[in-house]
């Protein structure tokens, strides 16, 4: 695609004097009737002379200094867009126009999917590779066609990471045991709080990540978390206050219809309402 430059504040102005039918190099317009035409500084733009008149011509005009057009004799481009070198008197209107050599072009590059307006960009049948990286060979990816997420530099975030190929970035899923009024230990009854079981898809893997919890009124509540009545290691001697708190240790892997309790083990201070939230990672 050949690049125009367009201005949107250039006014109608006129020829400062006759204009042959045969000169390519410059012409002038009436004092200041340049402004706010383009430049060409970053391409070349159109005028069309005599518009609506049997002496209408487009021209192409590489450069613009104040009311010269093609300026330092770098050209112009006579009967340009389908029209034909005429020879305009002075006085002659000369207006900036959108030519229909840029519209075609800018509709066949939009409707056209076979052309290469872009060549920094990859192509969509995989024939230029991105600059600045390794193609990977076609077909089934293999782990040594996977690069080492090291190479990029220890101090990059993406060394830090695991790379999983094929698979989601695993998933923190919530959930929240609710004790509404008062907060009993009752020892003889762990379950009062209800348990939930843990579903683990084959081929996946659930881990108890962390927890977060507080009461809403009351001195505090000691618990802890069991897995199918066993301590969970890191989630024991929990103190559980009206300030929002997190433990976080260890994870703990969980297998399908694995059974997680919250377990009250002490209280003081008539505690009230508690929430207690597990955090699931899921891969």
């Amino acid at each position: 695609m050949a690049l125009k430059e367009f201005a949107g504040n250039a006014p109608a102005t006129r020829l400062a004097g006759t204009l042959a039918q045969g000169t390519t190099t410059n012409f002038a317009v009436i004092t200041n009737g340049g402004g706010g035409y383009p430049t060409g500084a970053t391409a070349p733009f159109v005028v069309v002379i005599d518009r609506n008149t049997s002496l209408e011509e487009k021209i192409l005009v590489n450069t613009r200094a104040g009311d010269t057009f093609g300026s330092g004799g770098t050209g112009l481009t006579r009967g340009y867009d389908n029209t034909a070198p005429q020879t305009h008197q002075a006085q002659a209107v000369v207006e900036h126009v959108y030519d229909a050599a840029s519209a075609t072009e800018a509709s066949a590059h939009t409707n056209t999917t076979t052309r290469d307006d872009h060549t920094q960009y990859q192509r969509t049948d995989g024939t230029r590779a991105f600059t600045g990286l390794t193609a990977v060979a076609t077909g089934a990816p293999t782990n040594s066609a996977i690069a080492d997420v090291a190479a990029v530099g220890a101090g990059n975030d993406l060394a830090k990471s695991t790379h999983k190929h094929g698979r989601e970035a695993p998933q923190w899923i919530p959930h929240t045991f609710i004790v509404a009024g008062e907060v009993f230990m009752q020892a003889s009854e762990v379950d009062y709080i209800c348990p939930i079981f843990i579903p683990v898809k084959a081929t996946r893997s659930v881990k108890l990540a962390k927890c977060r919890y507080m009461i809403h009124a009351g001195t505090s509540v000691t618990a802890k978390l069991q897995i199918n009545g066993v301590d969970a290691t890191g989630f024991t001697g929990i103190s559980v206050t009206t300030t929002a708190t997190e433990t976080d240790p260890a994870d703990i892997a969980m297998a399908d219809g694995d059974k997680l309790a919250l377990v009250v083990t002490a209280v003081s201070g008539n505690p009230k309402n508690m929430s207690f939230t597990v955090v699931m990672e899921h891969s």
